[in-house]
């Protein structure tokens, strides 16, 4: 998290005068909409950075990756200098650092109250291949709008196109955060599976009910809830079938899911080691 925060706080002197040279070009109603823009995204990422929850981890991961296509835009649209070079790779490294797991699971860990441990599921991949960064581009061709009206058409049509851009930016960000509300939720008695794409609802898993959590074994007949996730996928077994609602179940029959009792269910933390070693701190069964 603080090699986030030094790189989010070194973008306004090393990403800030690209930025300022492009916009000179433009009118004087332009370029103040384009600077106005820019400071207030940074001011907005450096909070996220500071505050820490499952919507400052969407708001970063919005935020960064938009930093590096603002400061290449700067890069090349003004006049090339070595800082605008080095304004390009910082704002890389941050949008690297911003979608790393130990970031991801820090930021949804903030969410956490007295004894608990959230830790965050990585996403389906089948989403990271289309919507995800659809949605990134129409969250950021909102963030874009309002700034890029302001610089060619005034005051008028900018207002208009930024409260567009904003409506863009919360349908495409409420469409992204849900892949930041998908947990595990470590508890006094046990751990809690939420993920609300594979589920209808979040369930508890108490500590005496599993059998064995640990990396899955092949040809497993376990229920599958890791929705395609990449990465080592863990299977938890239960002592006793627990009733869950499986959205899957619901898909197909176009109706309200129904509860299906399973007793062993396939999961991918974007941690796996880490999720074990929490585990077995709170005496649940690893294996």
């Amino acid at each position: 998290m603080w090699l986030l925060r030094a790189l989010w706080f070194v973008l306004p002197v090393t990403a800030g005068p690209a930025i300022a040279n492009a916009a000179a070009e433009l009118s004087d109603t332009g370029r103040l909409g384009v600077l106005l823009a820019a400071w207030i995204g940074w001011a907005v990422g450096l909070i996220a950075t500071a505050v820490l929850l499952p919507l400052s981890l969407t708001v970063i991961r919005i935020l960064a990756p938009k930093s590096v296509t603002a400061t290449a835009w700067g890069l090349f649209a003004g006049e090339t200098s070595t800082v605008g070079i080095v304004g390009v790779a910082i704002a890389t490294a941050a949008t690297a650092v911003a979608f790393s797991s130990l970031v991801g699971d820090r930021m949804v860990d903030g969410a956490s109250y007295g004894d608990e441990r959230r830790m965050l599921l990585r996403p389906p991949t089948a989403l990271l291949l289309g919507p995800v960064p659809l949605a990134w581009l129409i969250a950021a061709v909102g963030l874009g709008l309002g700034p890029a009206l302001f610089a060619w058409s005034g005051w008028v049509l900018g207002a208009v196109a930024t409260v567009a851009g904003l409506g863009l930016v919360y349908v495409a960000g409420r469409t992204l955060h849900q892949l930041s509300r998908r947990w595990i939720v470590f508890v006094p008695t046990g751990f809690v599976l939420h993920d609300l794409q594979a589920l209808t609802e979040p369930v508890l898993f108490r500590r005496t009910a599993v059998e064995r959590l640990g990396a899955a074994i092949e040809g497993t007949p376990a229920r599958d809830l890791t929705l395609g996730a990449a990465g080592l996928i863990l299977e938890c077994e239960l002592a006793d079938a627990a009733p869950l609602g499986l959205r899957s179940d619901a898909r197909k029959t176009g109706a309200a899911a129904e509860l299906s009792d399973v007793r062993r269910f396939l999961f991918v933390p974007t941690r796996p080691g880490a999720l074990l070693d929490e585990a077995e701190r709170r005496r649940i069964a690893v294996g």
